[in-house]
């Protein structure tokens, strides 16, 4: 009995000193994660390695980098300027080809040049008028330009104011001027001119009105200015009566001046 009772108590003491103390009772130098095996360690050190050096997605990149909004490339159009009339020549846009790329609500100047024996007679639409440079807003309608030869026919009406045997003369009417020709070689000459007074020397008194023409006589033309001389033949009377001349143009009008002496007036005319 005497046995059995002590084999017992050994037990319990056994058992009781087999208990495991709670986490906070392990001193801190005691607390050491399980070890690990070597080949676990080498696999995750591998995979480690990877994710540093690959960021493609869909290999389990972590990669927080983002991109912004890209910005699209600027858009824009060529200009296409349509040229109208008989002559001939180009337009510019801010100094350059019309063919380069434009914002659209930009501004762009555009600018005539006629070519040799042309001259710019005026833009048309486009909000563009006269004959001088014309700022035109990208997007919309183009304006066209208008380029005309110098040849042909201009008409219009003059005054010519002139003394002549004591008298004043006071011509004016309706006019027509003929150019032909061509770049260096131009003519000038009337086709048909009314209005021409004629006078009684003595007493000045008015006679009649006549018309007249003038033939070709040499012209010249250099950039906008024109100079000549009419040579006009009143009808049924002797002789030439000049009128000497230098004319500006502007647009498709040719306004000019008299260069006789003593004469005054002169005469504008609108290509046709």
């Amino acid at each position: 009995m005497r046995s059995l009772l002590a084999l017992a108590l050994m037990m319990v003491v056994a058992v009781v000193g087999c208990t495991a103390p709670s986490i906070g009772e392990y001193p801190s130098a005691d607390r050491k994660a399980p070890k690990r095996s070597q080949k676990a360690t080498d696999v995750d050190a591998e995979d480690d390695e990877d994710d540093e050096g690959d960021d493609t997605p869909g290999k389990g990149s972590t990669s927080s980098a983002a991109t912004g909004p890209t910005t699209p490339a600027e858009t824009g159009q060529a200009l296409t300027i349509a040229s109208t009339g008989g002559g001939q020549g180009d337009v510019t846009c801010n100094g350059g080809p019309c063919t380069a790329t434009f914002a659209a609500g930009s501004t762009v100047t555009l600018a005539a040049a006629p070519k040799p024996g042309s001259f710019f007679s005026g833009w048309t639409g486009g909000g563009c008028t006269g004959s001088g440079p014309c700022s035109f807003t990208v997007g919309g309608a183009a304006p066209s330009a208008k380029f005309e030869t110098f040849t042909g026919d201009w008409v219009g009406t003059y005054q010519n104011n002139r003394p002549n045997g004591g008298c004043n003369f006071q011509n004016s009417g309706n006019v027509t001027q003929a150019i032909g020709g061509a770049p260096g070689a131009y003519t000038a000459a009337v086709t048909a001119m009314n209005g021409l007074e004629i006078r009684n020397l003595n007493g000045c008194g008015l006679v009649d009105s006549r018309t007249g023409t003038a033939p070709a006589q040499s012209a010249t033309i250099d950039g906008d200015t024109v100079t000549g001389v009419w040579n006009v033949q009143v009808a049924g009377i002797g002789g030439t009566l000049p009128f000497p001349f230098t004319a500006k143009l502007t647009g498709n009008k040719l306004t000019g001046t008299w260069t006789c002496p003593n004469c005054t007036g002169g005469f504008e005319l609108t290509k046709q």
